[in-house]
């Protein structure tokens, strides 16, 4: 809907800037100048615009900045979709998702699933960022061979994301049944 609306003001933008839509409105008021200047004898026929080539920068650097912002966020609605769909089949790859689900299914309970989400979501995410974190700091450092990087970055990744993950379910609950609680009342 954002997009349509976007593409739509572009049109109008666009046809109320052309010179074809603004050289009838010109014309009217040149008439009008015209008709005052035959009876004014201070203003020489020189002085006249050339309607023909009548073009305004300004309009038309307005219109590519509107345009250009619209190019921008129509690029990170891209990004973002691309983002977004690259975890989620990520997370269905390597089934955190579908064990989500599945402890959902068989424990009859919402809670269940989702926590289960949340704690293997940061495991995953723990052992990604630890390793990645391992190799940076192995290569900036030279501490240990690639290998004993990504091994030790995995593990602390592991224990990291396990204890983000129980630590992110205990906020969440609480915060849950705080904002019930004031809901209630």
């Amino acid at each position: 809907m954002k997009t349509l609306f976007f593409l739509i003001s572009l049109i109008l933008t666009s046809i109320s800037t052309s010179p074809v839509f603004c050289q009838g409105i010109v014309r009217s008021n040149d008439t009008i100048i015209n008709h005052t200047s035959d009876t004014t004898a201070s203003t020489s026929p020189n002085d006249s615009t050339d309607l023909e080539n009548d073009f305004s920068p300004g309009l038309f650097f307005i219109a590519m900045v509107g345009f250009g912002f619209m190019l921008l966020g129509v690029g990170c609605g891209i990004a973002l979709t691309f983002i977004v769909v690259l975890v989620l089949s990520g997370l269905i790859s390597l089934g955190v998702l579908s064990a989500a689900v599945l402890v959902g299914l068989n424990k009859k309970s919402y809670t269940a699933g989702f926590k289960t989400f949340i704690i293997l979501g940061s495991l995953v995410g723990g052992i990604f960022l630890g390793s990645a974190g391992f190799w940076v700091l192995n290569k900036i450092m030279k501490w240990w061979t690639t290998e004993t990087a990504l091994l030790s970055g995995s593990i602390a990744g592991l224990i990291a994301g396990l204890l983000f993950g129980y630590t992110s379910w205990y906020v969440l609950r609480r915060l849950t049944g705080y904002i019930m609680g004031k809901l209630k009342t």
